[in-house]
């Protein structure tokens, strides 16, 4: 272990000349670029008129900042080391705070990776949970103050969690159009430990971030809290993949009404609790919600790969995919919905949903499709009664267990079939439901960590899903129902 211990600490010697390491808790007051290879062993606050540029490509390697010694008002680690499971109480984390901006402009073929320096990124079967922070981005963006627990005495809303005097931790304002910078082709895995006691981070908190903001193709994997969480603000968001996170997959809270598309969600058949929180604010009741701005969002195009359809065999917290509380509204349209006892739950809310064509819809509003789920009690659902395995297993066994065995699956389509879609204003007019695109290769390809598990084959060898009426009106089903009324009059 020692002699590990050396090699590991000669090796970050040796690179120290190209690469950059940030041992120490930083305030960032003034433009700065990270590129190569980062080791980030601090908490790092980007403050009001600075912008972090983080180049394509940059490797962002995370550690476990130990409370070994604070010199002023910073964290001061002996040497930088090993994470370990979420124990710590100082962990790495990357603050952007009001008007500050991050632009993190990664490409397909070059990311930018947030990572932990304990996991092997390459090896499905070392994944860890919880062995660094995250990213926090906070803007200037309408919230609803969540609860009076967040809220200070002027009114103004606060991140959990930051318990740092070098950090800001304020969020939200009258801006919609507040631009907290780009964040393109960008990983974070592993993450989630704790930021102070009893707080952990989630992979990506968005806080009050505005439509001025681009956010798009970002996945968050393995984080031991919610993957993406996004309290009020306006930002639109496309192209999101939410893999195997230990609580929520996505977390909506505090009068968000931005705009989701193309995204994808995969929960782990034995840890995680639902696919979507979603919540509005605490006075608000089943009889009436007059805060504002309410929690609304629009979801379109989502794949859903739940834990498992086995009732308690698979289910760690939850058995319900979605589960919207306190007034929360929105529009979930073009979804598929997968493997899930319960497709979801609404918990004292004022709203009665609708369903059907998405131009008449209210406050709140569904249209998705279904593959076993136990119960689909969210309206608006149509069941696929028949569809290929291979496009879709069963999580729940060892055989096809996604998390931890070498399966491989495509969660695209190779054709649509009779699958409709409903087309949403404001958003792009993508012809499908789900989150990719029948007949081609997912925009997972070549930068998810699925693809770098070798799990996601390229191109989907799924036929088109089978809904019950199409099965009954089948030429085989025509064929039987001929055969059976010939047999039928033969015996009379």
């Amino acid at each position: 272990m020692e002699v590990a211990r050396l090699v590991f600490f000669a090796l970050v010697a040796s690179a120290s000349a190209v690469d950059l390491t940030i041992e120490n808790d930083t305030a960032i007051t003034q433009d700065t670029t990270w590129s190569g290879i980062v080791h980030l062993n601090a908490q790092v606050f980007v403050k009001s008129g600075a912008t972090l540029t983080i180049e394509a490509g940059a490797d962002i390697v995370a550690y476990y900042t130990p409370g070994d010694e604070i010199v002023g008002n910073a964290h001061v680690p002996s040497a930088p080391n090993e994470a370990h499971a979420a124990t710590a109480t100082h962990a790495a984390v990357l603050v952007i705070e009001r008007g500050a901006k991050i632009m993190a402009q990664g490409t397909k073929s070059s990311p930018i990776t947030f990572h932990s320096q304990e996991v092997d990124s390459t090896d499905p079967a070392d994944w860890q949970a919880g062995t660094w922070g995250g990213i926090i981005v906070m803007g200037n963006a309408p919230v609803n103050g969540c609860d009076s627990d967040t809220v200070d005495g002027d009114g103004v809303s606060h991140i959990e969690g930051i318990d740092n005097p070098l950090g800001d931790n304020s969020y939200g304002g009258t801006d919609d159009n507040d631009n907290s910078g780009v964040m393109t082709y960008v990983r974070v895995w592993f993450g989630g430990a704790q930021l102070s006691t009893d707080n952990e981070i989630n992979g990506i908190t968005l806080a009050g971030v505005g439509k001025g903001t681009t956010i798009s193709h970002i996945e968050v994997a393995y984080n031991l809290d919610d993957g993406l969480e996004l309290f009020g603000g306006t930002v639109d968001i496309t192209y999101v993949s939410l893999l195997y996170n230990r609580d929520d997959q996505l977390d909506i809270d505090c009068g968000y009404q931005g705009n989701i598309q193309y995204l994808f969600v995969a929960e782990a058949k034995d840890l995680g609790d639902h696919a979507y929180e979603i919540d509005g604010h605490n006075d608000c009741t089943k009889d009436a919600c007059t805060v504002t701005p309410r929690t609304k969002p629009t979801v379109s195009q989502a794949t859903v790969l739940g834990p498992s359809s086995q009732q308690g065999a698979c289910q760690y917290k939850d058995d319900k995919l979605i589960k919207l509380s306190d007034g929360a509204g929105g529009i979930f349209v073009n979804h598929i919905l997968t493997f899930s006892p319960s497709a979801g739950i609404l918990n004292d809310n004022d709203l009665t949903a609708t369903e059907g064509d998405v131009s008449g819809a209210g406050d709140l509003h569904f249209h998705y499709y279904y593959y076993h789920l136990g119960n689909a009690d969210l309206p608006g659902g149509t069941e696929i009664e028949k569809w290929d395995d291979h496009c879709m297993p069963e999580p729940c066994t060892d055989a096809t267990d996604l998390t931890h065995s070498a399966t491989k699956f495509n969660p695209g389509l190779k054709a649509l079939g009779d699958l409709t879609h409903q087309t949403v204003s404001g958003l792009e007019d993508a012809k499908y439901p789900g989150a990719f695109a029948p007949g081609s290769s997912t925009w997972l390809s070549g930068w998810s960590l699925l693809s770098t598990y070798q799990k996601l084959e390229e191109i989907s060898k799924c036929e088109a899903p089978a809904l019950q009426a199409e099965i009954n009106n089948s030429p085989k089903a025509g064929f039987a129902f001929v055969f059976m009324a010939l047999m039928l009059s033969s015996m009379l």
